[in-house]
């Protein structure tokens, strides 16, 4: 082989060995970084299911006695919570009358969520009583001389009663006589008492005047009095509706406590 030709050759070839390496290199550096970023990914996910198992295990563990970082103490008061209303549900349930009459003094009762009705008809006209027993519970032992001794909660809810002929109604909005410490030894002549009257056609509305017992002659309100108790709203009954609406109250209390234990039983 001449010189010439050797000579060429040689830089030919010396010509060629950057462009290789350089393509090796520009082939090989980003194949590095890529696979060091799905390392740094891989371990990243992992860490990330690590703590998401940590944490699901940890707020799932229901041991009472860790206190370590209070992520359980929401599961000691839910643990507490549900013994409580247990012991509460059965001592409720004991001695718990038959539940609400379907009728009384000819009255028909119905019950719809908190809200009962009583309704009857004297002839042509409609008498009917509606009430609604939430947060009606009133304490009522003014003769108890000790502090320590049971109270009775008697439900007391405020009530209207609606005379309807035809299209026209009558109704009266009233409410319990609550009867206090002073007055153990004097019963108050009433049971009840008359808040408002209305008289409207159709139904009643916010524009449908309604004037305040309060300021009517006193002679016209006993006249009121004399017509509902004529009507069946006496003061004996308007007791024994008292009566009927604190069994009723009762039901719905426990139905709540059972309703409590579930929801805070559900996991």
């Amino acid at each position: 082989m001449s010189l010439n030709l050797l000579s060429s050759v040689v830089r030919n070839v010396s010509r060629m060995t950057p462009v290789y390496t350089r393509s090796l290199q520009a082939f090989t550096k980003p194949t590095n970084r890529s696979l060091w970023n799905l390392v740094r990914s891989s371990n990243a996910v992992s860490s990330k299911q690590l703590l998401t198992t940590f944490n699901q295990h940890s707020l799932s563990c229901l041991c009472p006695s860790c206190r370590a970082c209070g992520l359980h103490t929401n599961s000691q008061a839910e643990s507490e919570l549900i013994e409580f209303l247990n012991e509460e549900i059965a001592g409720e349930k004991t001695g718990k009358a038959s539940g609400v009459p379907m009728t009384v003094n000819d009255f028909k009762i119905e019950v719809k969520g908190s809200e009962m009705t009583l309704s009857k008809k004297i002839g042509e006209e409609q008498v009917k009583v509606v009430l609604n027993v939430n947060l009606s519970v009133d304490t009522d032992n003014p003769e108890q001389e000790s502090p320590d001794a049971p109270q009775t909660l008697n439900s007391k809810p405020p009530f209207t009663v609606a005379l309807t002929k035809g299209s026209r109604t009558m109704q009266f909005s009233c409410n319990y006589v609550l009867q206090q410490q002073d007055q153990a030894q004097e019963q108050p002549s009433d049971f009840f008492y008359i808040d408002d009257v209305t008289v409207y056609e159709g139904k009643l509305n916010e524009e449908t005047y309604t004037v305040a017992a309060d300021i009517l002659d006193e002679y016209m309100y006993d006249l009121l009095m004399n017509l509902l108790e004529e009507k069946g709203m006496s003061n004996a009954f308007a007791e024994k509706l008292s009566e009927i609406a604190t069994e009723y109250e009762h039901d719905l209390y426990v139905k709540l406590l059972e309703s409590m234990k579930s929801f805070v039983n559900t996991k």
